[in-house]
């Protein structure tokens, strides 16, 4: 404590000196100099009317007139040794009892403040150990769980109210309480008719709340959810961790590949995922180039969104027409290797000419992972990347 009020007794000071400068600092012009200015004025002024009267601008009455009241103005600037040194102590006099005012009055009431509402007897503590808005965090932690409890209620009394399910189960989420999500999630499972988006919550959350591995229970939803939604990244992402810790790495890889077709071309994960492809499939001894996702996956090359750009100014293959996919169907897979390696090419081919489609860059990289072309899917990465900058 004593170090505080060292500290303390110095902050104020300063203020005070920062606050009792301008008051206690001599003033700029004294009474002497201020009357020898206004006299010198003045005498420029009588000058001036000299100038005027010579010029026929006044009349001799009226420069006589102007002159009696300059001088008389004159007389009254002339200084008052008595009275100058008078006021100026009368000043001074003010000036200190001001300033020993508002000293005294800031001190005071400082020190007043803070024996009333601060905490004079608490020792010191490191702010790191300190509980910054604790009650505040409480206080709102109380609320949420109340609000999750009057929901709880509500559809115990209206069970099958589907949003108010998904509701329940987000809101334990957010409170990290994935096994009453999970349970929330299975509500609306069922509710829902089995929707892909529930199967999938209900699915992640048993994940979540397993916590270090994927709980059997978990497995079938994840298979469920593939083919509910082939293109939900989810189901890739965790049955690859299963499959993993079952032993199965080759089933692991082929989770990865299909994962790394189905996501976006700026996702996240894409980067470790094929990470991880290469170091599995170097140390069970496969070459990644002969990995390819499973056909289903493969379709989604050919999916056009709606409301997506032509390809011509897109610059990405086209999509084939209904006879070209009935003709692909009966290609041996070799022949609609290379057809797909004929699109990826002329997709090359269109960057080269334009290299700055970062776009372009990043689906042909996709392309090439489709194709099981690791290393040309990373030189293309990297394009995109310096594309984009």
């Amino acid at each position: 404590m004593t170090v505080f009020w060292i500290a303390a007794a110095a902050i104020a000071v300063a203020a005070m000196l920062g606050m009792l400068y301008p008051l206690l600092r001599g003033r700029g012009v004294t009474l002497e100099e201020r009357s020898e200015y206004d006299i010198a004025v003045y005498k420029d002024q009588l000058s001036e009317i000299d100038r005027d009267l010579e010029r026929g601008l006044l009349s001799d009455t009226q420069a006589d007139a102007a002159r009696v009241e300059i001088q008389r103005r004159m007389l009254e600037a002339a200084p008052d040794a008595k009275s100058a040194n008078g006021g100026a102590a009368t000043n001074r006099g003010r000036d200190l009892a001001l300033a020993s005012a508002v000293t005294l009055f800031c001190v005071g009431s400082g020190l007043w403040l803070y024996m009333d509402l601060g905490q004079p007897g608490r020792p010191d503590a490191p702010f790191a150990e300190r509980n910054v808005g604790q009650e505040e965090q409480a206080q709102a932690a109380a609320e949420m769980s109340q609000m999750i409890d009057q929901l709880a209620a509500r559809l115990a009394q209206k069970p099958d109210d589907l949003r108010g399910w998904v509701l329940l189960g987000r809101s334990y989420e957010s409170q990290e309480d994935y096994a009453n999500a999970a349970k929330a999630y299975k509500k609306a499972v069922e509710l829902s008719n089995r929707e892909a988006g529930a199967v999938g919550a209900y699915a992640e959350a048993l994940v979540m709340a397993a916590g270090d591995h994927i709980p059997a229970e978990a497995v079938p939803l994840l298979e469920e959810l593939r083919e509910k939604d082939v293109k939900d990244p989810r189901s890739y992402f965790y049955l690859a961790a299963w499959r993993m810790s079952t032993g199965d790495q080759e089933a692991a890889l082929q989770e990865w590949v299909n994962l790394i077709a189905v996501s976006p071309a700026d996702a996240p994960w894409l980067a470790e995922t094929e990470e991880r492809v290469r170091i599995v499939a170097k140390n069970i001894g496969i070459d990644p180039a002969t990995l390819k996702p499973t056909v289903a996956v493969t379709r989604l090359e050919w999916e056009k969104p709606a409301g997506a750009a032509p390809a011509e100014a897109s610059g990405a293959p086209a999509a084939p027409s209904p006879e070209q996919m009935e003709a692909a169907a009966a290609m041996t897979e070799e022949e609609r290797n290379d057809m797909i390696r004929s699109m990826v090419a002329r997709l090359a081919e269109r960057l080269e000419a334009n290299p700055d489609d970062a776009d372009g860059w990043n689906r042909l990289a996709q392309a090439y992972m489709v194709l099981g072309e690791v290393a040309k899917a990373a030189q293309a990465r990297a394009k995109a990347e310096q594309a984009a900058k």
